[in-house]
Parts: C-alpha cells; structure tokens; sequence
C-alpha cells in the first residue's frame, strides 16, 4: 500500500527485466558510446604435416648468376586474417651472427630450403567492444615448427625456358613442399628496357644492363635489407584440401644482401618484375630506391632489317 514500510515488490508476472550494460569512453570532449567491433581470432589445429619450406630464393638474369644471403637470425613467416596475424620462425633464438648462402647454377633460380612440420589452423568472426576492426579474410593461418640451420640444403629451380622466369615452378622439386611466387607475375608492374637506346633504363640501378645499340656492359647489382615472398601452405584434412597463404620474410644478416645480382654481357631486350611488391610503371631517374627482389625476362635484339 503506498506509504507502507517493509512492503516487497514482486515483478508482474509474464514480465522481462532487462540489465543495459553501455561501455564508453572518456574523451576531451566528453563521453563516446563505443558500438561493437568484429575483429579475426585464432580457432582450432586443423592439419599438421611434413612439408619442404623455402627459407630464401632468388632468380638469375639469363645468362647471368644470383646469389641468396640468409641470416642465422632466422627467416620469418606471416600469416594474415583481417585483425589476426600469427608469425612464426623456423629458428626461434638462433644464431646473432652468420649467414647462410647460396649461389644459382647459371641462370636457374633457386634457393635454401628445408623440411618443416606445419599447422594449419581454422579462423573465425567475433564482436567484443574493446578490439581492432578487422573480420577474418581467409578460413585458416599456418604456423611453421622448429626447424634448424644445419637441417637446410639449397633447391635448384628448371625453368621451362632458360631466358625467362615465366612458367617457373612454384614448388621444391621433390617431396611435398610449401608453394611460393618467386617467377614473373604479369599482374605487377614492370619496367622494359628500350631497344635501341644508348641507357637501358631510366632506373640508375639497372642503367648498365646490355641494350641492343652497342653498349654492352656486364652488372653486378646488391639487394640489401628484408626481402619477401609469398607463400601458401597447403595440408588436407579428411582428404579435403585446406591451404593458407601468407609472406615469408629474410634478411643477409652482418651487411651481407639478402640477394645479389650479375648480368652478363647480353645484348637484349630486358623485362624485369618485382617479386613481392609493385614497381613503378614509369620510373624518374633518380626518383626511387630499387626493390629487392626480381624476376627477369630477356629477348634478343631484332634486326633493323
């Protein structure tokens, strides 16, 4: 009755109490109500296997030869979902110093490998208030297991065509192995030397390449910093493949390139791809940095008649 004391209240019946919790932020101007964000989590193991793992490639201009520098500090691998990102080294706390090395044989691409053990792992969408926005954008990531850098040996690549790294293979010859983009990639940007002019190209890194009016001239050209590729891991669970793509990442370590460069004396026509990031379309002399890591393409001079 109103005005009694120790009177209970009882909900009506067939009613619903409802508790609103709002989350908010304090900022310079006030309060800021902070709505629900979806990022990426990790899930669960979906399949583990034995697979040959590229820890460093490269590939030679034709007629010429690369070299390939890996620190025993370790090659990294990134796995990338929306928010989620896993990374994972084969050679967690290795060496500080010292580098693996490895030189083509003429122009045949390739580089240092091993064989790894590898999960795979599902992803999925979850909404929480106090998170990064970024839904998942692939159903799995990888993780890559121990491994050791007396365990590596070096892989050669046969390239369908020896004056060009279209159609090269994206596998380690042999057992299964971890596929990678190391070949020519026409969707990237690409810079052609002019045939018939005195400069091969605009760019001051590759201006000594041969040309098709007489200048002829052999090139040696360093690659320092990280270099990276990517790469796509690819396991089955219950006979159903699964596969996850991400980058695998590398350093020459003690100022050593991470790849390094010699171009023959070649008269010719020369493509060259960045492997692992757009180039310029239409370089300025003097106006950029070379990339790292190329794939190369040759065809010789044409005849004026």
């Amino acid at each position: 009755m109103p005005g009694s004391e120790g009177t209970t209240r009882r909900p009506i019946p067939g009613s619903i109490v409802v508790a609103v919790v709002v989350a908010v932020a304090v900022v310079a101007g006030g309060l800021v109500v902070l709505g629900l964000h979806t990022y990426c989590a990790l899930g669960s193991p979906k399949a583990t296997g034995e697979l040959d793992t590229p820890l460093a490639v490269v590939n030679a201009p034709y007629g010429g030869e690369a070299w390939a520098n890996l620190s025993l500090a370790g090659p990294t691998f990134r796995f990338s979902s929306g928010s989620l990102t896993v990374r994972s080294d084969p050679w967690p706390g290795g060496a500080t110093s010292g580098t693996l090395g490895f030189a083509t044989e003429g122009s045949e691409p390739g580089g240092i490998g091993e064989s790894l053990n590898w999960t795979v792992y599902s992803v999925h969408n979850v909404s929480g208030v106090f998170s990064s926005e970024g839904a998942c954008t692939q159903p799995y990531v990888a993780v890559v297991g121990t491994g050791a850098a007396s365990a590596s040996t070096s892989f050669s690549l046969p390239l369908p065509n020896a004056s060009t790294d279209l159609n090269e293979r994206s596998t380690i010859p042999g057992a299964p192995s971890v596929e990678f983009s190391n070949g020519v990639d026409p969707a990237l940007a690409t810079y052609t030397t002019p045939q018939g002019s005195s400069v091969a190209t605009y760019d001051p890194y590759w201006s000594a390449l041969a040309d098709c009016d007489g200048t002829v001239l052999p090139y040696t050209g360093d690659a320092q910093g990280t270099l990276q590729v990517p790469v796509t891991v690819p396991l089955s669970v219950g006979g159903i493949p699964i596969e996850a793509t991400g980058v695998l990442s590398w350093s020459g370590g003690a100022g050593a390139p991470a790849a390094a460069y010699s171009h023959a004396a070649l008269p010719g026509v020369w493509d060259y791809f960045s492997v692992g990031s757009p180039y310029p379309e239409s370089p300025t002399e003097g106006s950029f940095a070379p990339p790292g890591l190329f794939s190369f393409s040759y065809a010789p001079c044409v005849s004026a008649g």
